[in-house]
């Protein structure tokens, strides 16, 4: 999972040409559509990321997936030289020019409410739902699932093998299923989100293409510079007679 989190950090800081912190929320799934171990990553990312003066840089809707498909072998190549060898290592980049594959949803969603509900979706999501189970005669189980194609498929395992196929994916104790990268981390979401709020007052404030509303000082009457916006005004100087109260 941070090496998913890296390659959307890196193919995003290649695409607006500095480094930038994109914000991710990732769902782990053990499992694949056919009950088999097959472990991959759901990630919702936002549309760009903070630069280091923390300006929101927004990217394009295009994604050049050949790129994000090399950076996410190497990535994934590079961790793994630890546990087995440069020949399976090699191997892999040759009989894989392209890259990893990689699967983007162009999907855009706009309001809170959607995002938790998408989220909730792969989240909470088992690894079969009992509306893919379409029949039982005490000994087999029958069910069925659709590859990225569409196409439906049908499987039949003994009770046993199915159960052993469920329990599989059961995750280990205090293992982390869903996590925040970037933006969304714990350590980063306050100050990404003071970010936030002093870059919609200054737009507010200063409109970029057009100064529609100039801001004057109440003592010298000159433009004021937008500085931060401070929601808690400074402290009240006490005088003496403050000590006595």
């Amino acid at each position: 999972m941070n090496k998913a989190y890296k390659t959307i950090k890196k193919l995003f800081s290649k695409i607006v040409g500095k480094d930038i912190m994109p914000g991710c929320i990732e769902a782990m799934h053990p499992f694949g559509r056919n009950l088999q171990f097959q472990p991959h990553a759901h990630a919702i990312v936002t549309q760009g990321g903070f630069d280091k003066e923390g300006k929101f840089i927004s990217i394009s809707d295009y994604i050049n997936y050949n790129s994000f498909h090399r950076i996410w072998q190497y990535e994934i190549l590079k961790s793994l030289r630890n546990y087995i060898s440069k020949a399976i290592i090699d191997e892999a980049f040759r009989k894989y020019p392209k890259g990893f594959c990689v699967y983007v949803k162009p999907e855009k969603i706009k309001t809170s409410k959607g995002l938790v509900k998408y989220i909730g979706r792969y989240v909470r999501h088992p690894a079969i739902a009992n509306s893919r189970i379409i029949a039982y005669n005490g000994e087999a189980v029958k069910f069925y699932w659709k590859d990225n194609k569409e196409i439906t498929h049908y499987k039949i395992l003994l009770v046993n093998d199915f159960i052993s196929a469920i329990i599989q994916h059961i995750p280990e104790k205090n293992e982390r299923l869903v996590r925040y990268y970037g933006c969304y981390s714990r350590k980063k979401i306050r100050k990404s989100l003071n970010n936030i709020k002093q870059s919609f007052i200054q737009s507010r404030l200063f409109p970029k293409e057009k100064k529609k509303r100039i801001v004057l000082c109440p003592k010298c009457s000159r433009e004021a510079l937008f500085i931060a916006y401070l929601p808690i005004p400074p402290p009240r100087k006490k005088n003496v007679l403050d000590y006595w109260m």
